[in-house]
């Protein structure tokens, strides 16, 4: 993104401006500047807005009330909207699919838009109530830009250019079209990467391509793996084993090409939509026929072509995260679905299911399977029926990896959310007050083990710069190489700290590594049934509820990390936390096998 103009802001100093972005180019400095989130400071930018005369919008959701009555609402205007938008999307494709195809197809980009949007008009609407005669300025129409699928529109939402269009198109939706406009250039598509090592990779993606087409003229009746999760050597396997029953599945989908959008098409997607007077609504009415992905609209005649490369009519079709954003896949799946094909979806995570209360893509997944394979747990709603506790497919085959004292060094790690949220799940100003925590941390561990201590960041930033605040608050640190796979620097620690509850930690109790985890309990709220699990890793001190207290029990328990692993415990939380939430059986092939097979009869 490169700034081709400099608008005058036409603000005078002693007037509020709004900050709706880290764009700090088209900030009026000699106002008094609101910033509408703590997106807005960017760290590795303070030369910019630290000695502004500048206040902050609140973080709206850090009210648990005020969360899980937005919460409530995006969810009764997601099952609203999508029957509605399933019916324009059939007259304007001339098909005839039913609610559950267009589940598939737009529902997770569907949940994800309301959610941004929501969240979006929700900080406008504050600081416009706040400040009623409050300045700002937007991006320019002739530099707004169209999503060409629904990956892209995701990636795009969390960007600061993107998100000052979208705050833009909000203000204009409300009738306040009178702000400077300045035009900034989107970049609308990836930098494709050159070199020998892509040459071969994609050679290596061709053969799978011509691959997966030979089997997809054999799927009839069998149950077709795509992208399982499963290890590969573990899939020929299972199609040894089934003598075939079970096939996996290589095809590759061809870039969604990228044309002019189809405005008379696109409004057709709203007219005549029955809306409940709701200013949200309105907003959302207005500006979902512009965002809508390409894909679901003039591309989605190429994604159909693609889609008939699959194979035909079979029994059933598993997969563990092919169902966000794999276009063909998901038009595909739908089709075989109305014709009777089973949907299998096998948990792919462990942070996004089973544990925390907002877990929106957990129940996109589960509406939309017939059969949905947790890790361990089951449901205490109405899907309980649907869901059902199986060995975890991305743990089979991990290799042990005990207490033991010859090991060396503290592998901690770190991860990152966007600074402008997609769902209620990740609250920009929790994650504020999670990066203080791992200042805390670290001021709180010994020289001698803070020597010890290797940090992998997440490989993205989201424009947080962790990676700077770390250098300033530990001068000295020393990074783990993330271009290794995570389990090889797992299994070259001694101890393992965690300070969040994602897969890793998974991976890492399943493997029986010594770990220690620490998180805020008052910002991160559990189901019922996953309190008193770890209730008994908190007893055990595997878990603890400050920074400070995770390192005390790192100095506690690096010295003689087998004593302090093996006392039984320790263990015995361990293991009942992996017997609900990363369970894995003695012989994982065999279970998978026989519960295909039933699925076949």
């Amino acid at each position: 993104m490169t700034s081709t103009s400099s608008p005058d802001l036409g603000v005078g100093a002693g007037e509020f401006f709004l900050a709706t972005t880290a764009l700090d180019e088209f900030w009026d400095k000699s106002a008094k500047v609101v910033f509408l989130g703590e997106w807005c400071r960017r760290y590795g930018n303070e030369a910019a807005w630290r000695g502004l005369n500048a206040s902050i919008i609140e973080d709206l959701w850090s009210d648990p009330r005020r969360r899980a009555d937005a919460y409530r609402r995006i969810n009764e205007l997601y099952e609203w909207l999508l029957p509605c938008l399933g019916a324009r999307l059939n007259n304007i494709h001339n098909v005839s699919h039913g609610n559950q195809y267009w589940r598939l197809v737009i529902g997770n980009w569907l949940y994800y838009y309301i959610s941004t949007l929501f969240d979006r008009h929700a900080h406008l609407a504050y600081a416009l109530e706040r400040y009623p005669g409050i300045r700002t300025v937007v991006l320019a129409s002739e530099c707004h830009v169209v999503p060409k699928d629904s990956l892209e529109a995701v990636r795009w939402a969390i960007t600061d250019s993107y998100s000052l269009q979208t705050f833009g198109r909000i203000l204009d939706a409300l009738g306040r079209r009178n702000f400077p406009k300045v035009t900034i250039r989107q970049k609308v598509a990836p930098i494709e990467g050159a070199g020998r090592a892509r040459v071969v990779a994609w050679l290596l993606l061709v053969f799978r391509d011509r691959l997966s087409k030979l089997l997809a003229r054999i799927g009839r009746g069998r149950v077709i793996l795509y992208k399982s999760y499963f290890s590969r050597f573990t899939e020929f396997c299972l199609a040894m084993g089934s003598g075939g029953g079970v096939l996996p599945s290589f095809l590759l989908e061809e870039n969604i090409p990228r044309v002019a959008p189809d405005m008379q098409m696109r409004q057709r997607l709203m007219d005549d939509l029955s809306l409940r007077g709701d200013e949200f609504e309105s907003v959302l009415a207005k500006l979902l026929p512009f965002d809508i992905p390409q894909c679901f609209i003039e591309g989605y005649g190429f994604v159909a072509s693609q889609a008939k490369k699959f194979p035909g009519a079979p029994r059933a079709i598993l997969s563990s995260n092919g169902w966000a954003y794999d276009e063909a896949f998901k038009q595909w799946a739908g089709t075989c679905a109305e014709n009777g094909t089973q949907l299998l979806c096998s948990q792919h995570g462990g942070g996004y299911t089973g544990i925390g209360t907002y877990s929106p893509y957990e129940y996109f997944e589960i509406s939309i399977a017939d059969r949905y394979y947790s890790w361990g747990w089951s449901p205490e709603d109405e899907y309980r029926d649907k869901v059902k506790p199986m060995s975890a497919t991305y743990l089979a085959g991990r290799k042990m990896m005990p207490a033991d004292n010859r090991d060396a060094g503290v592998l901690y790690l770190a991860t990152a959310e966007p600074r402008y949220i997609l769902s209620l799940q990740d609250i920009s100003g929790h994650f504020v007050n999670y990066l203080k925590w791992q200042a805390k941390f670290m001021a709180a561990m010994s020289p001698l083990l803070k020597c010890a201590l290797r940090v992998r960041l997440y490989p993205e930033d989201f424009g947080w710069d962790i990676r700077n605040r770390w250098c300033d608050h530990s001068p000295g640190v020393v990074f783990d190489d993330v271009s290794r796979k995570f389990i090889e620097s797992l299994e070259d620690s001694r101890l393992f700290v965690c300070d969040h509850m994602g897969t890793t930690l998974y991976e890492a109790l399943a493997a029986d590594k010594p770990t220690v985890c620490f998180f805020d309990p008052q910002k991160n709220p559990l189901k019922s049934q996953a309190r008193t699990v770890f209730a008994s890793l908190r007893a055990a001190g595997i878990v603890q509820d400050t920074p400070e207290g995770a390192a005390e029990t790192v100095a506690q328990a690096y010295p003689d990390v087998e004593a302090w692993w093996n006392e039984p415990r320790r263990q015995a939380a361990r293991q009942e936390f992996c017997d609900k939430f990363a369970r894995l059986s003695s012989n994982p092939l065999k279970e998978w096998l026989n519960e295909f097979e039933r699925i076949r009869r």
